[in-house]
């Protein structure tokens, strides 16, 4: 048994944190980078590997459905992937903001979609981005119609949901493992944004650890992030799960082995029970 690890280029510290997980395990990990995958050992057929994906780009998403056949494991079915997160959390009544998923580009209609929406200002987000890329405020039609006409891929509009603190609920095999908050910069509404950063908080409000683990639920993902926004009275809203999600920050602040966990839990699941059985 062998550690698959798909990562994308570069040095990433939730690689780091993976392959030494393995390591404390006796666990061998291959390690996979997009463009330099010759000359490694895969295991020979028989052998069951577990499959652990860093990267999010098509290429990682590929070789990881390349390499997947019927008795490994993964924390999720890696040919089943779900395109619009939102309105799968709308459906299962998940508390989210309001959203547009088609824009309209004619003014009035798109005029009346972002009163639906509560009206001005509204947050544009733009599909395949991290770490607060392509996601944006905005507060005029003009500005709208400016920044839809430049885009080549679909976005959406969500109504603005003022937030005093996003938190990252981290859930594995249907529990909470660790949850910590982060607020905006200065002079920006993104909690991932330039500037913004990790902030103390005391107890976690009601709800939150209800709302990451259904995310995951209907989801179908045994492991992700789940990024809650809370307003200032207490109020939550879910703005999207991350799966994979970008642990390190988190268990260098909390010392939970999330690393560790997910490992751990690769090992004691066993086949996946639908990925790679047609």
């Amino acid at each position: 048994m062998r550690l698959i690890l798909i990562a994308a280029p570069g040095k990433r510290e939730t690689d780091r944190m993976i392959e030494a997980a393995c390591a404390a395990r006796g666990l061998p990990c291959v390690k996979i980078v997009p463009g330099a995958a010759g000359g490694l050992d895969l295991g020979p057929p028989s052998e069951r590997r577990l499959f652990y994906c860093t990267g999010v780009s098509l290429a990682c998403i590929t070789i990881e459905q390349m390499l997947f056949r019927a008795g490994d494991s993964a924390l999720h079915d890696p040919f089943f992937h779900y395109a619009n997160q939102p309105l799968i959390f709308q459906r299962a009544g998940l508390p989210r903001p309001a959203t547009v998923y088609v824009p309209d580009p004619d003014a009035a209609a798109l005029a009346r979609q972002v009163a639906g929406l509560g009206g001005w200002p509204v947050v544009m987000k733009l599909p395949g981005t991290e770490g607060g890329q392509g996601v944006s405020l905005v507060h005029d039609l003009e500005s709208l119609q400016a920044a839809l006409a430049v885009v080549r891929s679909s976005v959406t509009l969500e109504a603005y949901f003022a937030h005093v603190r996003c938190w990252r609920v981290t859930v594995l095999n249907g529990a909470v493992l660790a949850a910590t908050a982060r607020v905006a910069g200065a002079g920006d509404f993104r909690s991932n944004g330039p500037g913004s950063g990790p902030v103390d908080c005391d107890t976690p409000p009601p709800g939150l650890a209800e709302i990451a683990i259904r995310a995951a639920q209907v989801l179908k993902l045994e492991f992700g992030g789940a990024d809650i926004m809370e307003a200032a009275d207490g109020s939550l809203r879910i703005a999207e799960f991350n799966s994979p999600c970008y642990f390190a920050e988190q268990q260098e602040l909390t010392g939970i082995d999330i690393a560790g966990a997910i490992v751990d839990r690769l090992i004691e699941m066993g086949p996946h029970p639908t990925a790679a059985r047609w």
